[in-house]
């Protein structure tokens, strides 16, 4: 009996060593964070330069500029896939080093721009004067208050128009199990929940670094300067971030994006089951199944 015990005991403790293994393993899947770094420009042609790191292992690079490409994805020294136009593409370093020159030699030419610019006579007092910090965030709090009231304005207005559509769209529907979907009260609350678990992904994995370059010209150079003129009204909002800078010479519309970011699988999964366990998600699941098994037994 004591020799069938100390097995069982053995037994146990493999088991609960495989156990807490496997929850480590998850544990670090879910915590690890993904890195990645994207580039992207368009001047004369595309390029871009997307990177990802994961469990200090795990990689994959996506690169292009002309007729360079290079594609690849390994798992700690093991290459996944691979699609591969030249022998070996360029760094990444010099992806960057080519957006923040960009950015760098588009401030060294605004004072260039700024004469342009007032040859127009237009936002003269904008472009002589840099904002403050205090300027910047008073400025910043107009703007986004004219725009909160724009679109309070626009949706109070369209309430109605949007109401009746939509009733109309119910009665117009041939499926009797959507129209009791759409009709039902706890729908738009639920799918209000849904939205909101989206929107939270959404920022949550939104690169938390920045910077951007923007060429814009018109056909005719005192076009260009008032395009330019009328977008640096905007300047406080992205002037920590980039450049937005004319072109007099040609038509065009180009620049270039690098953006940082990271997260972690386990917290958008934590923003999933959050909202699958909202009571209002529930109920909704389950009229959605309680209807289409009524449907399929042709009620």
């Amino acid at each position: 009996m004591g020799i069938l015990w100390l097995i069982i005991k053995i037994i146990l403790i493999i088991l609960l060593a495989i156990l807490v293994l496997v929850f480590a393993v998850v544990g670090i899947v879910l915590v690890a964070p993904i890195r990645y770094e994207a580039y992207l420009a368009k001047y004369e042609t595309l390029a871009y330069d997307i990177k990802f790191t994961y469990l200090l292992g795990i990689k994959g690079n996506f690169y292009l500029e002309g007729q360079e490409k290079n594609h690849k994805i390994s798992a700690f020294g093991k290459i996944l896939y691979k699609d591969q136009v030249v022998e070996e593409a360029s760094p990444a370093e010099d992806k960057q080093e080519k957006v923040e020159s960009n950015i760098k030699e588009s401030k060294n030419n605004r004072i260039y721009t700024v004469k342009e610019y007032e040859e127009t006579n237009r936002q003269k007092k904008v472009l002589n004067k840099k904002p403050s910090k205090t300027e910047d965030v008073k400025i910043i709090k107009e703007v986004n208050q004219n725009i909160k009231q724009s679109i309070e304005d626009e949706v109070e207005g369209a309430g109605d128009k949007v109401k009746d559509e939509t009733i109309q769209t119910i009665n117009g529907m041939s499926y009797a199990w959507v129209k009791r979907f759409i009709s039902d009260k706890n729908t738009y609350s639920a799918l209000k929940e849904v939205l909101k678990c989206i929107w939270s992904i959404i920022r949550y994995i939104s690169p938390y670094e920045w910077s951007f370059e923007l060429v814009i010209g018109e056909d005719e150079p005192a076009d260009t300067g008032e395009t330019i003129a009328k977008l640096t009204m905007l300047y406080p909002l992205y002037y920590q971030h980039g450049i937005i800078r004319g072109n007099y010479e040609k038509k065009c519309l180009e620049g270039g994006f690098l953006v940082k970011g990271k997260f972690r699988l386990g917290k958008i999964l934590f923003y999933f089951f959050k909202c699958i366990l909202n009571k209002q998600v529930k109920d909704l699941i389950k009229l959605v199944l309680r209807l289409r098994k009524d449907e399929s037994h042709g009620e």
